[in-house]
């Protein structure tokens, strides 16, 4: 993944206080049935002034001091960058900005997550997902669900690949998906052309995803670009 940097997205932001924090709830991380994203008035993340954490350890390497730019940053400084905009994001009239960070969010949660998958054979599962990690994820996926709900496309699309691949919280319903995909390629979102047309053609329905391939591909979708020009 690129290097993150929300610096330029957040600087005319308000400076907001640090009490917008995880629900006292306890509802599972990014449930479909979980409540939608609270709105600015909402007190739902209000807590006493919190305590550090620690960011987790997920990396053999050790910390580069002097970093060069052009390396990306490591899981650890990914995991803080995205951290330190939270706030911001959260609290932004901008819903391409929370969608960017909720998109680089859920992607340092899947790296996690795969990292422990391949630590297992070695060392006992985590007994709890790591503070900070846990917040990043609840935080992501109510601003999706939220904005899927107000018909964003970008956020429709992204819903739609958790229900085609049964991911956060979602059970894989590839019809769910298909909708979703529909709704987003009705509001210009050129990926989910590609979508729809890769399971038209998992069900051997080639000339209906070629369709969406070539429409994908009219709309600047470089997937369905090299599809579409491999037939």
């Amino acid at each position: 993944m690129a290097t993150l940097d929300f610096t330029s997205h957040a600087q005319n932001l308000p400076n907001y206080s640090h009490d917008y924090r995880q629900s006292s709830t306890g509802a599972l991380e990014g449930s479909p049935q979980q409540e939608a994203f609270p709105s600015r008035s909402s007190s739902r993340y209000t807590l006493p002034e919190p305590q550090p954490v620690a960011v987790s350890q997920i990396s053999i390497f050790p910390r580069l001091h002097d970093r060069p730019p052009n390396v990306p940053p490591s899981c650890e400084e990914q995991e803080a960058i995205l951290e330190n905009a939270r706030l911001a994001v959260l609290n932004s009239p901008n819903p391409d900005v929370q969608l960017m960070w909720a998109e680089h969010t859920l992607a340092h949660v899947e790296t996690c997550i795969e990292d422990d998958r391949r630590h297992l054979r070695v060392q006992p599962d985590r007994p709890q997902t790591p503070h900070v990690e846990r917040q990043l994820q609840i935080d992501a996926i109510n601003i999706v669900n939220f904005l899927a709900n107000q018909e964003h496309p970008k956020a429709e699309y992204m819903r739609g690949l958790w229900q085609e691949f049964g991911k956060f919280g979602y059970v894989q319903n590839k019809a769910e998906a298909f909708r979703c995909y529909k709704r987003a390629a009705a509001k210009g979102h050129a990926r989910a052309e590609y979508r729809m047309g890769m399971q038209f053609e998992s069900t051997n329905e080639i000339a209906k995803a070629l369709q969406h391939y070539k429409q994908g591909e009219h709309l600047g979708d470089a997937a369905s670009c090299y599809v579409s020009c491999a037939r």
